[in-house]
């Protein structure tokens, strides 16, 4: 509720924490027009929830590649939902991350092509450097600096997809060196 959400930003404003994002569940590359107008509805859902707990930043989600449809169509899906959410956002002054997350967003060029067809200043990349399954170091330098926010992970994948305890070092390194300057989080997996 309003109240809710309310109580929640001035509970954090008297802790001293900042709430800098919002995870939505969006998945953007959806089949049918009408599944992807409800993608909007419930995108702008999340944008009114970041906007009433004073977040900048929500998180999407580009989706899974519906079966029988191409790559190049689910794209065009994704940019199709992201277009008007993103509208949307940049008028409360809210950016919008895709995460690497998804069939559709395993790369950091699947990531780049929703991003640069999408072509709005709001569009960015919320970046979750353990998610790539080749290459991860690599795949976070060509994605840092069109970042909005980060997590890593204690772990990341080498160039050949297998997974070796991160380094943090360099982690951080490449972040930097790519401009990106927001917060980062940890996400850890309990057993």
């Amino acid at each position: 509720t309003p109240q809710w959400l309310a109580s929640l930003r001035n509970t954090a404003f008297k802790n001293g924490i900042d709430i800098y994002g919002v995870g939505s569940p969006v998945k953007m590359a959806q089949p049918t027009a009408e599944l992807r107008q409800k993608e909007v509805a419930f995108g702008k859902k999340w944008i009114d929830i970041a906007d009433a707990v004073g977040a900048s930043s929500v998180r999407v989600f580009g989706g899974g590649i519906a079966q029988g449809a191409t790559e190049t169509q689910a794209v065009q899906w994704a940019v199709e939902v992201y277009r008007p959410i993103l509208d949307y956002a940049a008028a409360k002054g809210i950016v919008l991350g895709v995460e690497d997350d998804d069939d559709l967003t395993r790369t950091s060029a699947q990531l780049l092509a929703i991003i640069k067809q999408a072509n709005h200043p709001a569009a960015r990349i919320a970046l979750d450097c353990g998610n790539f399954r080749k290459d991860g170091y690599k795949e976070c330098e060509i994605c840092a600096p069109y970042a909005a926010s980060t997590h890593v992970k204690p772990q990341m994948s080498t160039p050949d997809g297998k997974r070796e305890p991160a380094d943090w070092a360099k982690l951080f390194g490449i972040l930097a060196n790519g401009g990106y300057r927001g917060y980062v989080s940890l996400e850890l997996s309990t057993p």
